[in-house]
């Protein structure tokens, strides 16, 4: 529909004596909606909204056919979450989004009295909703860590870091993370990424990029790092043995502060022309016990102590004689045998 504004324009010029073919070059709009409102009664109000309801205009909400519904479930089963309804709303036959019906959800369900059970929920969206000033805040939160940037974080940040702060915050209240994932609509990974990221390195850690794969590959103090530590044998880190694991490389990368997964440390080798390849075991013998004196020895190295050593000493020989050409050996008294 164009604006009754827009409409209100078309209309003046028409009374002034333009014609139609240039309102429509001047305006922007098509000769026929020109010639539309040029048959259609005079503008009485500029109010869009307003005329769209009263003419009917846009497109219907499917969400809008299931309010009886959902305000059956409500009734039945008050406490039951904005999911559970929208399952049932699916069962019924809605094909829609969950957004649509998470909001006539919102707009159908009564609002509780305050009590103990839901005062924390009023809580979280007071401070969402900015109905509690800074200064409150501050003096009921006084002893958080950082609280500026995280006021700062959760009122001017960017989405991400909103989301980020507000969790914190509510936390740090002494809020369940239960009543906070289902407010904030966070996964329970997230949120406890969240405040291990947060107890461990504060608002900086918090609100700092995660970098992704393919970037952590192309990062030259991560490639420096994994080199650096294939280049050093595995005793050095109280490793016993004189190869490389994927996961011994991986465990003391996040020692030393790296935090990859084994699919990043195998595409930065990939990335520098090496392969990471499996040994071949080619050891055969005719021995019928060889299996059994294999596994005993793989179990003594195993068991073996940074004190002890293993030593294996091969078999000398045998011998063959064989036949050489030459002088024939002289006997003690000169002659020959």
């Amino acid at each position: 529909m164009l604006g009754l504004l827009k409409r209100h324009e078309v209309e003046t010029l028409l009374k002034v004596g333009h014609k139609r073919t240039e309102i429509a070059r001047e305006t922007g709009i098509s000769y026929s909606s020109v010639k539309r409102i040029a048959a259609e009664a005079a503008i009485q109000s500029l109010d869009d909204t307003a005329e769209r309801r009263k003419r009917r205009i846009g497109r219907p909400s499917t969400v809008e056919g299931f309010r009886n519904a959902v305000r059956n479930i409500l009734e039945e089963q008050p406490d039951l979450p904005s999911w559970g309804i929208f399952r049932q709303v699916q069962k019924a036959g809605y094909t829609g989004g969950k957004s649509a019906v998470y909001a006539l959800v919102a707009l159908l369900r009564p609002i509780k009295p305050r009590t103990k059970e839901n005062e924390p929920f009023e809580w979280m969206r007071a401070v969402q909703q900015g109905a509690i000033r800074r200064p409150i805040l501050e003096r009921e939160l006084s002893d958080v860590t950082d609280m500026p940037r995280l006021l700062k974080g959760m009122r001017n940040g960017p989405s991400p870091q909103r989301k980020k702060a507000t969790a914190v915050l509510f936390r740090e209240r002494g809020i369940k993370c239960s009543m906070i994932r289902s407010f904030l609509h966070l996964s329970r990974r997230s949120l406890r990424s969240y405040l291990e990221r947060y107890r461990r390195g504060s608002t900086a850690l918090l609100f700092t990029k995660r970098m992704n794969a393919r970037r952590k590959c192309q990062d030259d103090r991560t490639r420096q790092a994994v080199f650096a530590l294939l280049h050093a044998p595995p005793s050095v880190h109280g490793i016993n043995r004189t190869t490389w694991k994927m996961t011994d490389l991986q465990r003391i990368l996040r020692e030393q502060g790296h935090s990859i997964s084994r699919y990043v440390i195998s595409d930065i080798i990939k990335d520098a022309g090496f392969k990471w390849k499996k040994a071949q075991v080619v050891l055969t013998s005719s021995d019928p016990n060889y299996r059994t004196k294999v596994e005993r020895i793989v179990k003594i190295l195993s068991e073996l102590r940074t004190d002890e050593a293993f030593f294996s000493i091969d078999e000398f020989g045998p011998f063959a004689a064989q036949a050489m050409f030459g002088l024939q050996p002289l006997t003690a008294h000169g002659g020959q045998t």
